[in-house]
């Protein structure tokens, strides 16, 4: 059995509510949409969209998230909840509650392994690029639609496009540029990542080797 049931029921006033725990949600015209309710890993909280008087919104255990949501809300790790957000033809992550800076587009949003650190890739003016914990990182052509994180630690990897050339960028540091690479791959102490790459037709490895410096996203 899971540690966790919910149900939507209809009211009496024709408004839908959301059960979980036995305790029940604020009553909205309606609970969610093609997305179902998601639950923190923990079991212990749900999320999910409602709509109420044609508005749409989140709704995190008893608590209301006003902005409209373009994407269905997602738990961290960590017990954070994040959403994509879309107000006036922008769009932007909010968090807890809390909006982060708007752009032109964006995407789902991604929880680093401990759950400190979350980023969605998002564009302006033709221009791509990762938001980190609210942080607007380096601009390029094109950015991979993930990036991926060390096991430990706060380091992070993706790929990104400069005109038809690749390349991956270690943090805030950007690698050497190739015709082809493939997702960047972490060790498992988080000290080192490596890629396969190619500059023409031969392909070979490409590792990089982390400074053990403090990145500017940590802690």
């Amino acid at each position: 059995m899971t540690p966790y049931e919910f149900a939507c029921i209809d009211s009496r006033s024709g408004e839908q509510v959301l059960i979980f725990h036995g305790q029940s949600g604020p009553a909205v015209d309606r609970v969610g949409n093609s997305d179902r309710p998601v639950v923190r890993p923990d079991g212990k909280q749900v999320a999910y969209q409602a709509e109420e008087d044609g508005k749409e919104f989140v709704v995190v255990g008893d608590h209301i998230s006003p902005f409209k949501p373009c994407s269905n809300p997602t738990f961290g790790p960590d017990g954070r909840v994040a959403y994509l957000g879309c107000r006036a033809g922008r769009q932007f992550l909010v968090v807890d509650g809390v909006p982060w800076p708007p752009f032109q587009e964006g995407s789902l949003p991604y929880f680093s392994p401990n759950g400190r650190f979350i980023a969605y890739s998002a564009g302006e003016h033709g221009r791509r690029f990762f938001v980190m914990n609210g942080r607007k990182g380096l601009e390029f052509d094109k950015v991979n639609y993930k990036l991926e994180f060390a096991p430990q630690g706060s380091m992070y990897a993706y790929i990104a496009w400069r005109g038809n050339k690749a390349l991956v960028v270690l943090g805030d540091t950007p690698g050497p540029e190739f015709a082809w690479v493939d997702e960047p791959l972490f060790s498992p102490d988080g000290t080192k990542v490596a890629c396969r790459a190619r500059r023409q037709i031969k392909q070979f490895s490409s590792p990089h080797t982390l400074e053990r410096t403090p990145s500017r996203n940590s802690d």
